[in-house]
């Protein structure tokens, strides 16, 4: 008696049973969550999150591997560049990176360079942007200003 007293009974919900042909909560929770993971990179790019940026980007450097026939340690490098630019903040605008909503693919990433060393290898790198520089004017130094105004006395004599 003692043991059956405590053991813990399973009970299901009557929710989560399936009735009637309807789906249960879980189900319907997991249809839901499939159909957003499906349309999450129907985004613009800039909208994307970081972790959604991540896995196109690996995606592209996969891609980027077929068409040129990279080995895996240069993969390695250009997925690492990638990361490290999109940490700076050079891949968060639409125009450096082209990307298909309707695919979800990348295009293209405008300021990645390849080189092709003797031996075969690729190397990769981004290029950095430099911030547009405006310049001040300067506060004309001591010889540089101009002479004060020299009072002239008009010949004229003043009228009454």
């Amino acid at each position: 008696m003692s043991q059956q007293k405590n053991k813990t009974l399973k009970r299901i919900h009557p929710s989560a049973q399936e009735e009637d042909g309807k789906q249960s909560a879980p189900d319907s929770l997991r249809s839901f969550l499939d159909a957003q993971a499906e349309t999450v990179y129907n985004r613009p790019w800039h909208r994307l999150e970081r972790g959604f940026r991540m896995n196109r980007l690996r995606r592209f450097a996969d891609e980027e591997a077929k068409k040129l026939n990279l080995s895996e340690t240069e993969v390695q490098q250009l997925v690492v560049v990638l990361t490290k630019a999109l940490d700076k903040r050079l891949l968060n605008t639409k125009s450096t990176v082209i990307y298909e909503q309707e695919t979800g693919d990348i295009k293209e990433i405008k300021g990645l360079i390849m080189h092709r060393a003797a031996d075969g290898k690729i190397t990769f790198q981004m290029l950095e942007k430099k911030g547009a520089t405006t310049m001040r004017r300067r506060a004309p130094s001591a010889s540089e200003q101009p002479a004060p105004p020299q009072n002239k006395i008009d010949p004229s004599p003043p009228a009454l």
